[in-house]
Parts: structure tokens; sequence; C-alpha cells
């Protein structure tokens, strides 16, 4: 892993653990942090924790219900590296990893069809597409 990252991230979303690809593929489970609001004169702070990961949530609002500004804090090994050439991980990427995962935890137990390999040709039989 590259130096200039701090050691809160992986570097694939293969080292992801299972809870933290849920909630980047779906989004967080956030419930209210009560400890954590208060209000001033010009704003009220809220902060939301998430109930599957624990990554918090702040957001000041002004009197008027505008959002002034959002700060996330983040659990060890949630947040994946960019790549070489500078690319963040979509939320595409993170479902293919929540299929993947799911489809391996099948076949352990025998509930799931392998997955088709490179070069594999899918054959439909008559009426499967209807």
């Amino acid at each position: 892993m590259p130096s200039d990252y701090p050691e809160t991230h992986v570097a694939s979303v293969r080292d992801l653990l299972d809870v933290y690809v849920v909630c980047r593929t779906y989004g967080h489970s956030w419930d209210d942090d009560n400890n954590a609001e208060y209000s001033t004169i010009f704003s009220w702070t809220v902060a939301l924790r998430c109930e599957r990961c624990s990554t918090r949530k702040i957001e000041a609002m002004n009197n008027i219900g505008e959002v002034i500004y959002r700060r996330y804090q983040y659990p060890a090994q949630f947040r994946v590296s960019a790549n070489r050439q500078g690319e963040r991980v979509t939320r595409a990427q993170m479902r293919l990893e929540l299929m993947r995962r799911r489809v391996l935890a099948r076949r352990r137990v025998g509930r799931a069809p392998k997955m088709p390999t490179k070069g594999t040709k899918l054959v439909l039989l008559e009426g499967e597409l209807a």
C-alpha cells in the first residue's frame, strides 16, 4: 500500500469486512447519536451513527434548515485506497463484490450454482428468458 495513505485504508474491495461492503453498496443505516446534538444561535449540529458499521455523520444546519457542513468519521479499514490511476471505487464495484461474496457463501452450503468463468458460454433453455 502506498505510504501516503493512512493505515485506515485497505488496498482493495476484497479486503473490506462484509458489513462495510453492505453499507457502501446500499447506504448506511443511520440512527441518532443522541449525545452529540448541540445548537448555537446560528446553527444546529446533529450526529448520526450507522447501526451496522459505526460510521458517524456530523451535520450542521443553519436557522433555515440548510446544511452548512457535513463530515464523516469512518471506522478503521472502511476506506479503500485509490488505484494507481487515482480512480476511486464505484458503487457498481461494491455491488459486484457483494454479489460475489453472496454467491461464494451460498456455494459453501451447496445452495448456489457455480459462477461462469471467463470463456464459458451460457446456454439458455427454451423459454428461460421470457
